[in-house]
């Protein structure tokens, strides 16, 4: 958010407020809804069938009924469709030697969503350097910034914007600290904790099961009949800085030689002066009639301290130049104003970049996506030879609400079985609740 009089705070313009976007303020903490698992909430939901025995490929039509009492009830549900005995509760133990010493005083890193975490050390000593901002952005789609100090022990951590896939992101310092490194820790451990084996006991129906399973996979790999999915496109960019109070397309100007021209000529609001045989740039707020020195300066989204650097850069290579006028605030950091330059090149103009600088590919979480499963409409589709020994009928999870009765349809499968139908319900304090319903399917 922006704050017009950080020293008062009478005004503060809240950017893109219907988007959910949590800080990384380590002083924020997040709480999880009761454990609930035996709690029933409710006793009236039915499950029903239109019929208790099918054939196989056959339609079911399922009915979930409420009653009158739980409207308008807001509720998240998980159903699921499956053979009886193939889902089952085990406990997972693990069994720790009795000479393994676990740390004493272990360090346990506060975890908020897409963690980052790293160090910054001195290359010629090896000793952590302490108390420096460490600058993180995204690239290209995944525009965001985050700034953090190392502490004490050089040690740094990011907490992310959730983001879908592996992106591009950039590390850097504020300043050219010389002899510097800047290391990503692995996001896994590499050593594993010893452990005793612990013998896996199956009863002899469970291992008939797993075998005609096995099979049943080995088949559906023959024949390419495994079940498709379809991924839900969840990755979205919004400016982190929201709308900039000036923005001006080069194109639409007089060509001129140098950047320093186009900030003088084109955009009054930005100062170019010599400070020490250096440039430096200051933003001009003229509501609160305030010059604001060393704005933060992002290239193509990677933060720039070297303005020497900038300045270098041909006016044909920007596309556009984007200013912000205000104090921004970021978790503690606080910037001076903002200027973005959008380039049309893919190598950041060819600027002299830090040497302790690091780009790095980073691994988010894996987009959503849910299974499609067979359907069965035509005589042609039910006599076809492409095998189906699906396991699990039919999967959904969404939102629902507890004002009318709700219907699903979905098709048995080649596989002759008992199957149980599982619906949990999650009301909006986490009070979980579960049905269930069998039927049977036969050649």
């Amino acid at each position: 958010y922006f704050c017009n009089n950080l020293s008062s705070g009478k005004i503060i313009s809240i950017i893109n407020p219907n988007y959910v976007r949590f800080d990384s303020d380590s002083s924020v903490n997040y709480s999880q809804p009761n454990k609930t698992n035996n709690d029933i909430v409710y006793n009236d939901i039915v499950l029903n069938t239109d019929n208790n025995i099918y054939k196989t490929r056959d339609k079911v039509n399922l009915k979930i009924s409420f009653s009158e009492i739980n409207k308008p009830e807001k509720l998240k549900y998980v159903l699921s469709v499956v053979r009886k005995g193939t889902i089952k509760n085990y406990q997972n133990k693990i069994r720790i030697k009795k000479d393994f010493e676990a740390e004493k005083n272990p360090k346990f890193l506060e975890e908020k969503r897409i963690s980052l975490t790293g160090i910054i050390i001195d290359k010629a000593t090896g000793n952590p350097i302490e108390g420096k901002e460490i600058y993180l952005s995204g690239l290209k789609t995944e525009k965001q910034i985050h700034v953090v100090n190392s502490d004490s022990e050089g040690q740094f951590y990011f907490s992310l914007y959730n983001f879908i896939g592996v992106k591009d992101f950039y590390l850097t310092t504020e300043s050219e600290i010389p002899n510097s490194k800047i290391q990503i820790y692995n996001e896994f451990l590499n050593s594993c904790i010893p452990d005793e084996k612990v013998k896996l006991s199956l009863s002899m129906t469970e291992k008939e099961l797993i075998e005609e399973m096995y099979l049943n996979q080995q088949l559906s790999e023959l024949k390419d009949s495994k079940i498709s999915f379809k991924k839900l496109i969840t990755d979205t960019l919004i400016s982190q800085f929201g709308k900039p109070d000036f923005k001006v397309y080069l194109k639409n100007f007089v060509k001129l030689p140098t950047l320093h021209e186009v900030f003088d000529e084109i955009i009054p609001s930005v100062r170019v002066r010599e400070e020490n045989h250096k440039y430096v740039l200051s933003i001009y707020d003229e509501e609160l009639n305030l010059n604001y020195n060393k704005p933060l300066i992002l290239l193509d989204n990677i933060p720039v301290f070297n303005v020497d650097e900038i300045l270098k850069i041909k006016p044909s290579l920007i596309n556009n130049i984007e200013i912000i006028n205000k104090m921004y605030l970021s978790g503690s950091k606080i910037f001076n104003g903002i200027i973005i330059l959008n380039s049309n090149s893919d190598k950041f103009c060819r600027i002299k970049l830090p040497e302790n600088a690091k780009f790095i590919k980073y691994q988010g979480f894996t987009n959503s996506e849910y299974p499609i499963f067979p359907v069965y409409n035509t005589n042609e589709e039910k006599e076809s030879k492409k095998p189906d020994f699906r396991n699990t009928l039919y999967w959904e999870a969404g939102n629902m609400t507890a004002d009318a009765n709700k219907f699903f349809s979905f098709y048995t499968s080649d596989n002759c079985a008992d199957y149980i139908v599982n619906l949990y319900l999650i009301n909006e304090k986490g009070i979980v609740s579960k049905r269930t319903k069998t039927f049977i399917v036969e050649k």
